[in-house]
């Protein structure tokens, strides 16, 4: 009996130790991290620079001689290699970056697979966009294998689909988690602009104007085109009309639910911009 409330308290302690990292942010002054409990710092240490912390604990940080690497919540180095820059963990691997080459490590510091690259982006869903020295854009998993590419452009995965620019049109396209359209049935695959999805649509622009697509590529607008467009929050978004540059805020159905008031300097400074062209 007593053995079990000594494992219990080992347990509490245990977990409220782990979690400690979690309740912290990095100081007005960039140089070391606060616990938000008691509103002091997690450590002694003070370093040239720090980003946050990221599962597993573990925060990048640049030291006073210019070296960057990896901390834990008492604001010591998890491991002995050093880097040009550090950035943080994203499902268990970072990007860190050397003089003239990026790639990722784990969280003992070595590198996660063999090959080097001109840059390297953060993995989400098991991908991740990476650009090599001839500045063409690729997905990666965690092995280092290509997945998707070459791209002129590619971008984070999130809710299982990344975009892409293309190599020969220029144009934009989204894909799954394989490198395959991820509009295949649809219409129309390409656009001159396209964001990622957010809560299931995504922002997009063709000749006509900006608007928004489901999953499946397809207009939930049924053909109207805006000025300029942000994402759906809770059912709404806010988007620029066309004919007066007046913004307002929709609903999905794209009924308007309020009007804003216009900025006379920026109508103005929009008037300026046409008479130049």
């Amino acid at each position: 009996m007593l053995f079990n409330r000594f494992q219990q308290l080992n347990l509490v302690k245990n977990i409220i130790h782990r979690k400690k990292w979690t309740h912290s942010r990095v100081s007005s002054c960039g140089t070391y991290h606060i616990c938000l409990n008691t509103q002091q710092p997690l450590y002694h240490y003070r370093f040239k620079n720090v980003l946050p912390f990221h599962s597993p604990g573990l925060a990048p940080v640049i030291d006073q001689t210019e070296e960057a690497y990896h901390i834990d919540e008492h604001g010591e180095s998890v491991y002995s290699q050093r880097f040009h820059r550090t950035f943080g963990f994203y499902e268990d691997l970072a990007a860190v970056q050397n003089l003239d080459y990026w790639h990722h490590i784990i969280i003992q510091g070595s590198p996660a697979y063999k090959s080097v690259w001109q840059w390297c982006g953060n993995f989400q869903s098991h991908r991740c966009p990476v650009r090599d020295f001839d500045l063409k854009y690729y997905h990666i998993d965690p092995n280092g294998r290509i997945i998707s590419g070459p791209h002129s452009y590619a971008g984070d995965f999130r809710e299982g689909s990344a975009v892409v620019r293309s190599i020969v049109d220029g144009l934009f396209r989204a894909i799954d988690e394989n490198g395959d359209l991820l509009h295949s049935s649809s219409k129309k695959t390409s656009f001159f602009d396209l964001d990622v999805y957010h809560k299931g649509l995504a922002r997009v622009r063709d000749e006509n104007g900006w608007f928004f697509i489901n999953r499946a590529g397809v207009d939930i607008g049924q053909g109207r085109r805006y000025r300029q467009i942000e994402n759906f929050y809770n059912g709404q978004a806010l988007v620029q009309l066309f004919h007066d540059g007046s913004r307002c805020i929709i609903d999905e159905q794209h009924r308007i639910l309020a009007r804003l008031h216009n900025c006379h300097d920026e109508n103005r400074a929009d008037i300026e911009q046409v008479n130049k062209l």
